[in-house]
């Protein structure tokens, strides 16, 4: 048996690589949306009681008995996990942020002896990050905290995307951990879903919401560039990106895709065309031969480098098409229609 831990969705490529090679999976998750997308191709899950994982709340982290409540129900939780796993090899994908997830790790590791732990390493692997200090007072108590209460050594870790508290080696070889780095499991165009939609249609790939997006894009101008699609195309789902979204503003208007939970990389076959922004997904169905466009020449951009960023999706795939102006949108739009 093959489990897989998926505490968020980039862990679902081993989930379809090994559906697809046929192979006997579960998913260990306290991920509700991804559960979902276990469900609707019937892999098997071990739950993980979502509210047992949540921190202690600030106005209770001075209480004693809300840490033995904490911990007491962590414990509880494990045991849970590890009476369901019958040996075979156990899966995880990431090294940082999940500090209660890899406390998780370290006692299946500790109380199970027929199970095989292996580290993939595609999604985060620290090898080449140095340690850095916190860097502020708040920082400091995290990193303190959590390596009083949970058992991995924490340190903190800085990459372009931000500072995170990780796991060294010291935790690979105390846990007896494989590392995984041979292979490189992607979403296939084998992975398709019968669902209840056209046979083809468009997407709009967006982010959690309108209100955060317009942190990096022009509001205004993604409202009315979604809606002059909308207009030109049938059949035009907005899909926001999966987790805890909100639909506001112009993104009302839209037909709302009606599998938000699943990851869009998995329908490559029923996608007419694919258009966003600065989506990095926008590349990989390039790449599988799904029309895709980008809209980042024609958007106004704050907050983020436009060439960086426009060379970064260049180089993932030569097949992106990046319209610099309205009129070369609709005249792609009109090709599509």
């Amino acid at each position: 048996m093959i489990y897989i831990y998926a505490p968020s969705y980039p862990a679902l490529k081993l989930m379809y690589y090994f559906h697809e090679k046929n192979e006997k999976i579960t998913i260990v998750s306290s991920n509700r949306e991804v559960l979902k997308a276990c469900k609707i191709i019937n892999i098997p899950v071990i739950e993980m009681n979502i509210n047992i994982l949540r921190p202690v709340s600030k106005n209770t982290s001075l209480s004693l008995k809300a840490w033995y409540r904490h911990f007491k129900s962590l414990d509880e939780c494990v045991n849970s996990v590890v009476d369901n796993l019958k040996g075979g090899v156990f899966y995880f994908t990431v090294l940082c942020i999940d500090i209660v997830g890899l406390h998780v790790i370290q006692k299946i590791s500790q109380k199970t002896h027929n199970l095989k732990l292996v580290f993939w390493s595609e999604l985060q692997n620290p090898g080449g990050l140095k340690n850095v200090w916190p860097k502020t007072v708040s920082e400091f108590k995290y990193f303190l905290l959590s390596n009083i209460l949970y058992s991995p050594i924490y340190s903190y870790k800085e990459d372009t995307s931000g500072r995170y508290l990780f796991v060294g080696d010291r935790f690979i070889r105390k846990n007896n951990i494989k590392i995984w780095n041979s292979l490189k499991p992607h979403y296939s165009n084998s992975s398709i879903i019968n669902l209840n939609l056209e046979s083809e249609f468009v997407v709009i790939l967006g982010g959690y919401s309108l209100e955060i997006d317009s942190g990096f894009f022009d509001k205004n101008e993604l409202c009315e560039t979604y809606s002059l699609i909308n207009n030109i195309l049938d059949n035009v789902y907005y899909k926001p990106h999966p987790g805890p979204y909100k639909i506001d503003g112009c993104l009302n208007d839209f037909n709302l895709f009606p599998y938000d939970f699943l990851p869009i990389e998995t329908l490559c076959k029923n996608i007419k065309l694919a258009i966003g922004v600065g989506s990095t997904v926008l590349p990989f169905l390039a790449n599988k031969g799904v029309p895709s466009i980008s809209l980042i020449k024609i958007i106004s951009c704050h907050g983020i480098d436009r060439n960086e960023w426009v060379d970064m999706l260049q180089k993932s795939s030569k097949n992106l098409l990046f319209p610099s102006t309205l009129d070369e949108l609709k005249e792609l739009l009109n090709y599509y229609a």
